[in-house]
């Protein structure tokens, strides 16, 4: 069962990376490399498979706890495996970013956005939220949401209790939207920080979180099909909805409506593990899907004039748009698998055996102290 609940979210994983690297292929390069017009909707409305990585990972949070508290330390070994898992490749490109920029404009880069960075406070502070790796903002959303989320898991249980605090989280963002903007003059850098917050994207992890109390409740339970199916529907019919052009709905902004469909369609591929989720090839991009993330704007900029040329040979529109895709994807593949056999994998497996460790350093040392 274990290996179906990763398999699940893998594969949302997948499709998420994905989602997100095709809007990129249009929307990076300058100027931008157009869908035919029947998919521009859906193209265009990538940028929001972002969300549906914070949802997964406040869900994939959860599932995980019960591993570092069976540690004995849950917060050492909750911090350290979040770090093995994101700093050492988000590292990696901070220093290809950093070279690429000093090549490229012939100058250093802002070196307080490059210590913002290395730090992971970069969402707290409007000059540094682009992050010094491009769509690297994310990750210090995420980082915020690492930090809250061992208060979230030991002191606010219950899926009442999370509803109160996502709602409450819904009421701040639109206080801090629309009543904090003169405290920057510059507008510019305001939306920016604004549309890049963790108190923006709150909600949408509460989100992730309430899914998978619901997902705990009902998973094994008779109506488990029936109500994942139900809640994958509805989440489909909703995000169809948003593609199609729709809003927010009175206090609710846009971001957080696409987040409720997410956090349905997770909900449901949870409860009924769907055939058309199930596919090898969304496991893959699932589970290198970071790697993914963070090396396929820099790889469309690479290349960015070869795709350009392609882009402009004559022939219909969908094909010159796919040929362009099929190159990114490509690419972005190998450099993911490297990335991840050689980086992210070798790290990851240390930080396990740290944790390990020094778990049993500790229960050692209890042994002993208990013996004396």
């Amino acid at each position: 069962m274990q290996r179906d609940r990763l398999d699940f979210l893998d594969n949302l994983r997948g499709m998420a990376a994905l989602y997100v690297l095709l809007f990129h292929v249009y929307r990076v390069l300058t100027p931008n490399l157009a869908p035919p017009p029947a998919m521009s909707p859906f193209i265009g409305f990538g940028y929001s498979g972002v969300w549906l990585f914070f949802a997964i990972s406040a869900f994939s949070l959860s599932l995980t706890m019960p591993r570092h508290i069976a540690t004995g330390m849950p917060l050492t070994s909750f911090a350290a495996s979040r770090f093995f898992r994101i700093a050492p490749l988000f590292y990696v490109l901070i220093i290809y970013s950093t070279l690429h920029y000093c090549l490229t404009s012939g100058k250093p880069p802002e070196w307080g956005l490059i210590a913002g960075s290395i730090s992971f406070l970069f969402n707290l502070f409007p000059s540094w939220s682009r992050s010094a790796v491009s769509g690297g903002w994310a990750i210090g959303t995420e980082v915020m949401f690492y930090a809250m989320f061992p208060l979230l898991y030991f002191f606010a249980k219950g899926i009442k209790t999370r509803l109160f605090i996502m709602f409450a989280g819904i009421v701040l963002y639109y206080i801090f939207a629309n009543y904090f903007s003169p405290l920057i003059s510059n507008v510019r850098l305001w939306e920016r920080f604004e549309t890049r917050s963790i108190v923006r994207f709150f909600p949408s992890f509460m989100m992730g979180l309430i899914a998978f109390d619901v997902y705990a409740v009902l998973k094994g339970s008779q109506q488990a099909k029936t109500f994942g199916s139900g809640a994958l529907i509805a989440g489909m019919l909703l995000f169809a909805w948003q593609v199609s052009g729709g809003q927010g709905w009175g206090i609710l902004h846009q971001v957080h409506v696409d987040s409720i469909a997410y956090a349905l369609i997770l909900l449901g591929a949870g409860l009924c593990q769907p055939r058309v989720l199930a596919s090898r090839i969304l496991s893959y991009y699932g589970r290198v899907s970071y790697s993914v993330y963070l090396w396929h704007i820099p790889m469309i900029v690479l290349i960015g004039p070869f795709l350009q040329s392609v882009y402009a040979i004559e022939a219909p529109q969908w094909l010159r748009f796919a040929a362009v895709s099929a190159i990114v994807l490509g690419l972005v593949t190998v450099v993911a698998q490297i990335s991840y056999r050689v980086i992210e994998r070798p790290v990851e497996e240390y930080g396990k055996r740290l944790i390990k460790q020094l778990s049993e350093a500790r229960r050692l040392a209890a042994f002993r102290h208990g013996a004396e």
